[in-house]
């Protein structure tokens, strides 16, 4: 599985070109920042949530030499040089993954328009369990003494300024509720299961580039799931169990006897 899904990337979106077009600011690197980039990458796609996770997979021959070549960086190298990779590079590298997508037919579309929707994520909150409790004054009310529960209803509406002949009522509330699954489809899922309010290095660029490695993972996953699986295996495997079959295909590589990918080489 881990072969075919690489396999896939490099053929759709040249990920092999993609890797090695990242670039860090040490000025004489003895690993190569496609080395640390994939190895990152390697980490989001097999859900191993941190740093201390995919770092334990280096004291298994062939298991990451097969995905990032022959210099397999510590997870410590990879933080520190997350810190100093090109953020810039890296946003570009997410952009023209979205391009091919668009231009792949892989994107929804309604009554002929594209919708992009800005949304938000609250990284890295403070845990509810250490915040004050406070009562809910909306849902309960204080009755003879007694708090009590009562029922409460709202409604809300959409406005724009799109004339009803460009763009048909129901298109529109089909891309008002689209919204939602960029909250539960991505950030939600990223937070719940991929480590998106994780902490994998305290520094703002490394932050700002592990959660761009993990959109990138992420989006290919889907990509890969959606257009080159079959339907019983997306019917048995959600994007979960998917990155479970790459790590265990990762795990299957010990002592180079795993399926070599497409990796990025050394400039």
């Amino acid at each position: 599985m881990m072969a075919r899904f690489y396999g896939y990337i490099d053929k759709v979106f040249r990920f092999r070109e993609l890797a090695s077009r990242q670039l860090d600011s040490r000025r004489k690197p003895l690993i190569p920042t496609a080395a640390v980039f994939g190895t990152a990458f390697a980490m989001f796609a097999t859900c191993r949530g941190s740093l201390n996770g995919i770092d334990k997979e280096r004291h298994f021959p062939g298991r990451l030499r097969n995905l990032v070549g022959p210099q397999v960086p510590s997870g410590d190298t990879v933080g520190r040089v997350y810190a100093q990779l090109d953020s810039e590079i890296l946003r570009g590298t997410l952009r023209d993954v979205h391009l091919r997508i668009k231009r792949n037919k892989m994107l929804d579309q309604s009554a002929g328009w594209w919708f992009a929707a800005v949304d938000g994520h609250e990284f890295f909150r403070q845990p509810q369990a250490v915040l004050r409790a406070v009562p809910d004054a909306q849902l309960r009310e204080r009755i003879a003494g007694a708090w009590k529960e009562r029922a409460q209803t709202s409604s809300w509406c959409w406005a724009t300024t799109f004339p009803r002949r460009l763009l048909p009522t129901r298109s529109l509330w089909r891309a008002g509720h689209w919204r939602w699954h960029i909250e539960n489809g991505c950030f939600n899922d990223l937070s719940t299961h991929w480590g998106l309010d994780h902490v994998f290095k305290h520094a703002p660029t490394a932050i700002v580039n592990f959660i761009l490695t993990l959109f990138l993972a992420f989006t290919l996953l889907q990509c890969f799931w959606q257009r080159n699986l079959k339907p019983p295996f997306r019917d048995r495997f959600t994007l979960i169990g998917l990155a479970a079959e790459l790590y265990a295909a990762l795990v299957r590589a010990r002592h180079g006897r795993g399926a070599r990918v497409p990796r990025a080489r050394a400039p």
